[in-house]
């Protein structure tokens, strides 16, 4: 085996020494399509209204399509990328297992690689502060009490450690994606009850201009999208514990065109009943 496999498998075996030639896979289909669903879906979901509000529900819904696409095909390739090195005995004593890192650092040089982990770090760093700004834009008016720098302090706690994290494995990624499954969820339904139920919501919806195309709301449509359906370190970790990974791309794609339509449909229905106060 090539020297520069050996330098890969072996802290991949090692991660694993102490559990078995083999390690067991107890993932189902269904519980692979369901950690998808929450790794993907978050507070994207309520960023995509107000898209939807600036760009158009068409405009906007074209530019969700076009990142649909792309996220998919990525997510396939890296899913590709991982069988391949499987094929060439990567993980042969730890049942295929190949984290995100080593992919990267098996298909980069050194160097490169380097740099790609500085472009990866620096695009989380740049996404987690527009994502602040968003939270901070949208809370503080509602609560005059609370400062800027106290919620931005706040989300800086609580998301910062998660930053440092190498695999989706660690008990705090996975308490945050409980903690974040309830709070969207609830989200979700507190805005549909209002804006569908009896409280007027779709009745005093006021919409102005062309509620159909807005290119001057093109630029918030597009960085709101781009990072809607992206979940590439954690798919990788979801195939891993499948028990019939070969299941793996078509529960992708199924669960990935079912959070497009919530995606899409969520945003078009809050627009639709809030109007220009979304």
């Amino acid at each position: 085996m090539p020297g520069g496999q050996t330098d890969l498998l072996t802290p991949l075996n090692s991660n694993r020494a102490g559990a078995g030639a083999s390690a067991r896979r107890t993932g189902s289909t269904v519980m692979a399509a369901v950690s998808l669903f929450k790794a993907v879906v978050g507070t994207g979901v309520f960023a995509y209204p107000p898209a939807v509000r600036e760009a158009g529900w068409v405009l906007a819904t074209a530019v969700a399509c076009f990142f649909f696409v792309i996220n998919l095909y990525t997510m396939a390739l890296l899913n590709l990328a991982i069988v391949a090195m499987r094929q060439k005995g990567f993980g042969a004593d730890s049942d295929g297992r190949v984290e995100y890192h080593q992919l990267t650092a098996h298909i980069f040089t050194r160097p490169t690689n380097a740099v790609f982990l500085v472009v990866a770090v620096l695009g989380q760093v740049l996404t987690l502060a527009s994502m602040t700004v968003f939270v901070v834009d949208q809370i503080v008016p509602l609560a005059p009490s609370v400062h800027e720098w106290q919620v931005a302090l706040g989300m800086a706690v609580i998301v910062s450690p998660l930053c440092c994290l190498r695999t989706t494995d660690a008990l705090p990624f996975q308490m945050s994606m409980q903690l974040g499954s309830v709070a969207v969820l609830t989200g979700m339904v507190t805005l549909l009850w209002y804006g569908l139920g009896p409280h007027g919501g779709f009745d005093a919806a006021e919409i102005e201009g062309d509620s159909r195309v807005e290119f001057r709301g093109l630029a918030t449509a597009f960085s709101i999208s781009a990072m809607m359906y992206s979940a590439h370190m954690e798919s990788v970790s979801i195939e891993q514990d499948m028990v019939n990974r070969p299941a793996y791309l078509r529960t992708l794609v199924t669960t990935q065109a079912g959070i497009g339509l919530l995606y899409m449909g969520f945003g078009c229905a809050v627009y639709f009943c809030f109007g220009t106060a979304t």
